[in-house]
């Protein structure tokens, strides 16, 4: 369709210009159209599907600072990222230079 349009435009008019602004158009209707559906959908069908379900209230639990460190302490995800905070403060500070960032920040409080 689009090559069809662009073989009959006269020859002083740029091809490739019009074809993007086409297409650039078709884009923007889209996205529209993808708006309003979205809309629609949060307007209508959101509220009924979350009204027919109850809802639930969390416990929170309060833990003591040595439950929150063993807790912390048993999660291979905070260890892992523990290590590797350390281990790149250490690895890439210059020699002389605190490894980690409260000394450096002590040490430029000094300074000044």
């Amino acid at each position: 369709m689009v090559l069809q349009v662009r073989s009959k435009l006269p020859a002083g008019v740029d091809g490739w210009g019009y074809s993007l602004k086409g297409m650039m158009g078709m884009v923007v209707i889209g996205g529209f159209l993808i708006t309003l559906t979205y809309w629609a959908l949060q307007r209508t069908v959101v509220p009924r599907v979350t009204a027919g379900q109850p809802k639930k209230k969390k416990q929170k639990s309060n833990m003591s600072v040595g439950e929150s460190f063993s807790f912390l302490a048993k999660s291979p995800y905070i260890r892992d990222l523990a290590t590797l905070v350390s281990l790149y403060h250490t690895l890439l500070s210059p020699p002389g230079v605190p490894c980690f960032p409260a000394q450096q920040w002590s040490l430029s409080v000094k300074v000044a």
